[in-house]
């Protein structure tokens, strides 16, 4: 359950809705599938902090800046958010948002952040 990702989600509810898979969507355009399982994964703290709590919300908010991506993940040492954002803005004429929004995650809470807390002298 681990790799069930606000990205895969969305990438889900979206194909479903294309597909015709999600039940009234031909008729509802704001209809989309897995709006509860949305919810209740966010809830149960299963997201990385600072996912829209719900699916809707994540979907009309648009694509974020790099700096927004980044900043979700609470990277304290300011040199090390630069380099990081850096890096991504590099990365991101090569990837689309989704991949994109992987690798800041991975980047800067499954690698920095892990560091962060392991070390914190390393995070300020």
């Amino acid at each position: 359950m681990e790799h069930l990702t606000p990205s895969a989600l969305l990438h889900y509810s979206l194909e479903s809705k294309r597909l015709g898979l999600t039940h009234g969507a031909n008729k509802d355009t704001t209809r989309f599938a897995a709006l509860g399982a949305w919810e209740i994964l966010h809830k149960m703290g299963h997201f990385p902090p600072g996912s829209p709590p719900t699916l809707r919300t994540f979907i009309y908010h648009g694509q974020r800046s790099i700096e927004e991506l980044v900043d979700r993940y609470g990277v304290k040492n300011a040199a090390i958010r630069q380099l990081l954002i850096d890096y991504l803005m590099r990365r991101k004429a090569e990837t689309d948002y989704n991949s994109f929004e992987t690798l800041t995650r991975h980047l800067a809470s499954h690698f920095w952040a892990l560091i962060q807390d392991l070390s914190p002298v390393s995070g300020t």
